[in-house]
């Protein structure tokens, strides 16, 4: 029987296992080395236990990973979220640093990881640029962070009113340009103001020194005038985000001439007031987030029509504003006004008349009928930019409508729409059972692979 299927696999044409040939070990180490490169880093820690050939060209093929993202997101997949499990713990991601540490430019550090592994991360990724810590409790033994003397942009996730302010002691104030702070607060919905945390005390002493900042980030915080001062000091600043921030007593931003990217969602001191002279004096501001701000009215509105080059305006949850705000906004690419009902049919129209580059436009829970998509309809079958436009609408605003669409340039989504999900009124940023271990000491465990004693010689890994 076994010589009969020997004949077949003979007329057949199948190779006897014995002419296979070994092509992978044909190849020298150069060629290996740029395979390995394609490989994620989980894979990279697989191809290290084939052989001791393979151990060896692995190490030295990391040196094209240029960020990390050591976090744990339940709405985008992260480099840890794609660890094969054996290698999603403490251990396995301190290995993985120091492999591809020199090379690191940008690194988010999350759970597993332990704030004790900061003197660890320091040592191996001396060359960072951007170091964003989400760890708990945050603020704690990170001094260790003033050795990377390449660090530009700085951000501290998970702080509390715990946090202590000679954290700030160890930014480098004149080559830093980015400070991001981040509470660990949960927020369900943007329409309670509820109390927030307060930064440090004496934060200001530390910060005041920052004068070369590019671009801020202080997320959920209680703002007072310390912070204003701060902010206003660094006119070089392009992005500002003060997202669910409260704020004492009036707060303006004077200085800011070059500002390009303003976020002031569900910052709910913000009224026409603000509005006004921001208007004269960030006359370069391109994007600008608005939403939940219930105070602002159609005069404040208005007030952004100054803005020349003003591309992108969100405007969602404001409960004061109408439609007869939007006619002077003509240069929007970009314009959401979700759950305004105040928002009809009339000066929408107008808008999409003399707003050529408009490409974006979410109407959901507004006041607008269907005669909306007709007019919209008729536009864009008339542009000769050949720019698209995306609308969102409700679901009972497009009955009987898909038939009717022959404009190439015009797509209409609603929120049933696969591609378009409702997303939720806020965000709950972390676990509440997030918790740590506060006896825990990180000490990397050096493996069976003589790490203890080698210093790997990397000197061509950048051939």
């Amino acid at each position: 029987m076994a010589s009969s299927v020997d004949e077949m696999e003979q007329a057949l044409g199948v190779p006897d296992e014995s002419s296979f040939l070994d092509f992978i070990n044909m190849l020298d180490n150069v060629c290996l080395k740029k395979i390995f490169l394609y490989l994620s880093p989980g894979d990279r820690l697989n191809a290290e236990k084939v052989c001791k050939r393979w151990r060896a060209v692995s190490k030295v093929s990391w040196n094209n990973l240029k960020r990390l993202n050591f976090t744990k997101s339940d709405t985008y997949s992260t480099d840890f979220d794609k660890l094969p499990d054996i290698y999603k713990n403490i251990q396995s991601i301190a290995k993985i640093l120091r492999r591809c540490g020199r090379y690191l430019r940008v690194l988010k550090l999350g759970k597993p990881c332990h704030y004790t592994m900061l003197p660890f991360v320091t040592k191996y990724c001396e060359n960072l640029g951007r170091l964003n810590v989400c760890l708990s409790p945050a603020g704690n033994n990170i001094s260790s962070i003033s050795q990377i003397k390449s660090l530009t942009h700085f951000c501290l996730e998970r702080m509390s009113n715990n946090s202590d302010s000679a954290v700030f002691r160890i930014l480098p104030c004149e080559t830093l340009r980015g400070l991001h702070l981040i509470t660990g607060e949960c927020r369900y919905d943007y329409n309670i103001d509820g109390e927030r945390s307060h930064l440090p005390d004496n934060y200001e002493y530390y910060l005041r020194n920052l004068k070369n900042l590019t671009s801020i980030t202080i997320r959920s915080f209680h703002l007072d005038d310390a912070m204003e001062t701060i902010i206003n000091q660094n006119a070089n600043v392009d992005s500002l985000s003060l997202a669910d921030c409260t704020i004492s007593g009036t707060f303006f931003i004077t200085a800011l001439t070059n500002l390009q990217y303003l976020n002031l969602q569900n910052v709910l001191a913000v009224d026409n007031s603000f509005l006004d002279p921001l208007s004269r004096t960030c006359r370069k501001l391109v994007h600008l987030v608005l939403a939940f701000c219930s105070r602002i009215d159609d005069n404040g509105v208005m007030h952004l029509w100054r803005l020349p080059e003003l591309k992108v305006l969100s405007l969602d949850s404001m409960c004061l504003i109408t439609d007869g705000s939007l006619i002077g906004l003509r240069t929007l690419r970009e314009l959401s006004c979700e759950h305004c009902r105040g928002i009809r049919n009339g000066e929408v129209i107008t808008l999409l008349r003399i707003a050529p580059d408009l490409r974006v436009l979410n109407l959901i829970g507004t006041g607008i009928t269907r005669d909306v998509l007709f007019e919209t309809h008729e536009v864009t079958k008339r542009r000769a930019n050949g720019l698209s436009l995306k609308m969102f609408v409700d679901t009972s605003v497009t009955a009987n409508w898909i038939a009717n669409n022959d404009s190439p340039l015009l797509i209409v989504e609603t929120p049933d729409d696969a591609r378009h999900p409702r997303r939720p009124r806020g965000e709950r940023v972390y676990d509440d059972d997030d918790d740590y271990n506060s006896s825990y000491e990180f000490q990397y465990e050096y493996g069976s692979d003589s790490e203890s004693n080698e210093d790997e010689d990397t000197s061509d890994s950048d051939d």
